[in-house]
C-alpha cells in the first residue's frame, strides 16, 4: 500500500508538471506502473474513475491495492500449506472463476508483449527528445519494467489458475 501511495504521490506531481509542457498528457509512467503491478485492479479503476472524485478514487484504489495483496498473501499461505489455492467450493463457480483468471492472465501476456513492444520502440529515441513527462529514456524503462512485471502476472495466473481448474475438472469427472 505504501508503494501505492508513492507512485500516486508521484502520478500527481508528474502530471502537474506535464501541464506546463503539454497539453492533454495522458497517464503518467508512474501510473501506468501502478495499475501493471496491480492489474487485477485495472478493470474495477476504470469502471469507478469517471464516477468518483478524484479523492475518493485514490482512496478506493489504495484500499484494493492492499485488499488484492492481502489475498495473494492468503493464497500463498495455502499453497504452501495445502497446495492448492484458495477457491470456491461450489464446482460451477470455481470453474468460472478459473476461468476468468487464466483469461486475464492471457490477456496480461499480450499486455506484455504490447509493452515490450512500446520499450523496444523508445529505446532508439533515448538521446534525441523528452516527451511530456521528462527523457525519453523514462518513457523506455518505464515500459520494460511493465512488460516484465505482466509477464509475471501472466505466469503465475495461467500456472496456478491453470492448475486448479485442471484439479478441479479431474475431481468433477472422477465424481460422475
Amino acid at each position: 500500500m505504501f508503494l501505492a501511495c508513492a507512485l500516486l504521490w508521484c502520478d500527481h506531481a508528474l502530471q502537474i508538471a506535464a501541464s506546463h509542457v503539454c497539453d492533454v498528457p495522458g497517464s503518467s509512467p508512474a501510473l501506468i506502473m501502478l495499475l501493471s503491478i496491480n492489474i487485477p485492479l485495472a478493470l474495477p479503476r476504470a469502471l469507478w474513475e469517471p464516477y468518483l472524485p478524484h479523492f475518493w478514487s485514490q482512496a478506493i484504489l489504495i484500499s484494493a491495492v492492499g485488499l488484492l495483496w492481502s489475498w495473494i498473501a492468503m493464497n500463498v499461505r495455502a499453497w504452501r500449506t495445502r497446495g492448492g489455492i484458495l477457491a470456491f467450493s461450489w464446482r460451477p463457480a470455481r470453474f468460472l472463476v478459473d476461468t476468468l483468471l487464466v483469461a486475464l492472465g492471457l490477456l496480461c501476456g499480450l499486455g506484455a508483449a504490447r509493452g515490450a513492444s512500446e520499450a523496444i520502440g523508445y529505446w532508439p529515441l533515448v538521446l534525441h527528445r523528452g516527451g511530456c513527462f521528462g527523457p525519453i529514456w523514462w518513457y523506455a524503462l518505464s515500459w520494460s519494467i511493465v512488460a516484465l512485471i505482466l509477464l509475471g502476472w501472466s505466469f503465475a495466473l495461467v500456472f496456478f489458475y491453470g492448475i486448479d481448474f485442471i484439479r478441479c475438472s479431474r475431481r468433477w469427472e472422477s465424481s460422475a
